[in-house]
């Protein structure tokens, strides 16, 4: 046995898997025996080339409960098959019924129905006129060659379809009609043929099967030459949208990266390859699009695809990303410029006092929010990593903000949404906007951490994995702009040394109803108001060189987020180092282990100037390390150096200050020695300790007595500025 992948050229498989060839059956009666013709009396029809020649024989059985159904059977390597081989072999189509009768007819006009049985009994009714057919029934017209009629041009072509109670066999004429017209230049006509229930009316009962055709009985009422002649052309109702699929060809794109997914460029939206199907069933059977499904059609007929999505804001339908071709998801927004209008920042004041009154009228936080508001108009394809955190009390306004910068940057653009979705494990709306905007982003306990960690992915990264249901994680180009709203003061945690969140509050009370009623009745739901909006930022407000798309501004209420974001440790550990109560921490280099040894003799000290709440829960080591990664520090090295001090041990170094003078250094382990042996830090270092103690010391007589000992060591710290020692001097004196 052979498979099919081996089967010769011109030759097929049997249902047994025979490699046989098709081939043309002998003229002779002995197909009668096989098909079983004369012991059933099988009414049957030849289908024959152009020559005459036999190729498949129909034969209509009857089922037992009196339904009919047929079977067709063929001539292939010197024996005949209960199965019509011709259609396996590639690019084979149907001969229509009688097509080498047809081929040479001189009528002019040529009658098309529905099956063999109707077509021969027609024939004898209408001499005067040829008639045909084609095989498997009516809505596999498609699979027929209907080529013949390209020498046929000129002829009366009249389609007459079965009358039946579904109206099937009308609708499949009528596309078929559409089909010869428009793809062989002909002027078919359907014959307005009467209804199933007429039909039943005018025999006056005496008719029971679901359709009627020419080989029933005819009504005496129904004059069969006169309904030829009054056929009509159908019109195609060209305002049902999706009715020619040949109009959408260069409407859509393969996604390959989605699987199964296709860009709408008209509507600039991912559509799915069932969507697509359904839209263009009514299509079938018009044009070119004869069967099979219309994401087939598609591709058979070259439709472009791309390696996968991006949401840049631009024009570009189709943006390169190195060797990646990708479809653009962003829509631009459409406004018509005003021009110069007189007054325009006077007529857009109702939007910026608003937003000065979120900043609490802050000055500096007001600019961030003018700034921020043109950069999004402006310059959208600039990446800003950071992101907006505004607070208020519920019902302050700050919508007005977040709506009127949504419509000015497109509203397609924009997702709102919950900070919850950020991290759910199905984020496809990340393909679908590059302005997210979440409200009510407050983020507490085990979340917390994975709040945060998304946030800065989506507002650094460039390049996000994105999964759709049923799909693995896909690569999507965007950067976002990101807006979040809290109605709580300490929504969500940030680290000291945080560049991605700008916390602007609103401290001010609520204002009255009437207040935000005349604002959206008459400003935000006012398109001519958003409008003046839309152009003040876009074309007159200027930016200016200051102004970062890098770093998150900073603001007033940021200091107070950071302190109340910190852990107990890291409060302590925070204070203590900008005091310089511990030795470590009056150094540029910090280690893990003398930190550890501090904060002992700290715990122990009768002098602590902070309620120190590790007494009988100790700082670990862990913890310290943790600390020194949040304020930003970094590994001098990473294995261990011999600092040349007794004071400071061998190990592991953190820098914590002059980090950039340290990393050019960073191979200068004489930097380091000579670092830890200055006597200017020294001399700071037993100021800020006298002072430490005198403040607490039970003997501290007053701030006279403290002067008096700060002039001691400010005298000492100027000697040894005079000395004009490097700090990083490199070189040993002699």
């Amino acid at each position: 046995m052979t498979n099919q992948t081996q089967t010769l050229e011109g030759y097929v498989l049997t249902k047994s898997g025979q490699q046989v060839k098709p081939d043309t059956a002998p003229s002779d009666n002995t197909f009668r025996d096989f098909f079983y013709i004369d012991k059933y009396k099988l009414p049957y029809w030849w289908y024959v080339n152009t020559k005459g020649e036999r190729l498949f024989i129909v034969k209509r059985l009857t089922k037992k409960d009196g339904g009919k159904y047929f079977q067709q059977g063929s001539y292939a390597s010197g024996r005949y098959h209960k199965e019509n081989l011709w259609t396996k072999l590639p690019d084979f189509k149907l001969p229509l019924y009688r097509l080498d009768e047809l081929v040479k007819t001189d009528k002019e006009t040529i009658l098309i129905v529905e099956g063999e049985n109707t077509c021969d009994v027609a024939q004898q009714l209408l001499p005067e006129i040829f008639v045909t057919a084609y095989s498997s029934g009516m809505s596999n017209w498609s699979k027929s060659d209907w080529s013949v009629f390209k020498a046929l041009k000129g002829k009366n072509v009249v389609l007459w379809p079965d009358s039946d109670y579904k109206l099937g066999g009308i609708k499949n004429f009528t596309n078929l009609c559409f089909y010869l017209n428009e793809e062989y230049d002909l002027d078919a006509k359907l014959v307005n043929v009467p209804t199933h229930s007429e039909i039943v009316a005018l025999l006056e009962g005496a008719f029971e099967k679901n359709g009627w055709d020419l080989a029933d009985t005819i009504p005496e009422s129904i004059n069969v030459k006169e309904l030829i002649e009054t056929a009509t052309k159908p019109q195609p109702q060209e305002d049902i949208p999706f009715s020619n699929i040949e109009d959408y060809l260069d409407n859509y794109i393969y996604i390959s990266n989605l699987g199964n997914r296709y860009y709408d460029k008209s509507r600039r939206e991912i559509t799915t390859q069932e969507d697509l199907n359904n839209k263009f069933l009514r299509a079938k059977g018009r044009g070119s699009f004869t069967g099979g499904k219309a994401h087939e059609w598609f591709h058979r007929n070259n439709i472009p695809i791309v390696d996968g999505t991006t949401f840049y804001p631009t024009d570009k339908q189709i943006v390169q990303r190195g060797d990646k071709k990708l479809v653009n998801l962003y829509t631009p927004p459409k406004f018509k410029s005003l021009g110069r209008v007189a007054g325009l920042e006077d007529k857009i004041s109702w939007f910026t006092e608003h937003l000065r009154y979120l900043c609490s009228y802050d000055e500096e936080a007001y600019q961030i929010l003018l700034n921020m508001f043109a950069a999004a108009l402006q310059r959208p394809y600039e990446n800003r990593t950071w992101a907006l955190l505004l607070y208020s009390d519920e019902g302050n306004g700050k919508g007005i903000l977040f709506d009127t910068l949504a419509y000015c940057v497109g509203t397609r653009n924009c997702f709102f949404g919950k900070l919850s979705q950020l991290y759910n494990k199905f984020n496809s709306f990340l393909t679908r906007a590059n302005n997210l905007f979440i409200k009510e982003a407050n983020s507490k306990g085990s979340e917390d951490n994975q709040t945060i960690a998304t946030l800065k992915e989506l507002i650094t990264e460039t390049v996000h994995e994105v999964e759709f249901k049923g799909r693995d994680l896909l690569q999507h180009n965007c950067h976002y702009n990101i807006y979040l709203s809290s109605n709580e003061r300490n929504p969500i945690r940030i680290s000291r040394n945080d560049r991605r969140i700008c916390f602007i509050a609103c401290e001010l009370p609520k204002k009255d109803r009437a207040y935000y009623d005349d604002i959206y009745d008459n400003k935000v739901n006012n398109k001519d108001r958003l409008n003046e909006v839309y152009e003040y930022f876009k074309n007159v407000h200027k930016i200016p060189e200051s102004f970062n798309l890098k770093y998150a501004p900073h603001t007033v209420w940021k200091d107070s987020l950071i302190e109340d974001s910190m852990t107990d440790y890291e409060y302590e550990l925070t204070k203590l180092l900008e005091d310089k109560i511990l030795e470590s921490f009056h150094w540029d280099l910090v280690n893990v282990d003398k930190i550890y040894n501090d904060l002992s003799f700290w715990r122990v000290d009768d002098t602590r100037s902070y309620k120190n709440p590790f007494m009988d829960k100790p700082i670990t080591k862990r913890q310290i390390r943790n600390f020194l990664s949040k304020i930003g520090a970094f590994k001098y090295r990473h294995y261990a150096i011999e600092t040349g001090s007794e004071i400071h041990p061998r190990g592991h170094y953190w820098v914590i200050r002059n980090q950039d003078k340290w990393r050019e250094n960073k191979d200068n382990i004489q930097a380091v020695r000579d670092h830890f042996n200055d006597k200017l830090i020294n001399l700071r270092k037993a100021k800020d300790k006298k002072n430490h103690q005198d403040i607490l010391s039970t003997g501290y007589k007053g701030d006279s007595e403290r002067e008096q000992g700060n002039a001691i060591y400010d005298r000492l710290i100027q000697e040894e500025l005079n000395k004009n020692n490097p700090l990083f001097n490199t070189k040993r004196k002699a």
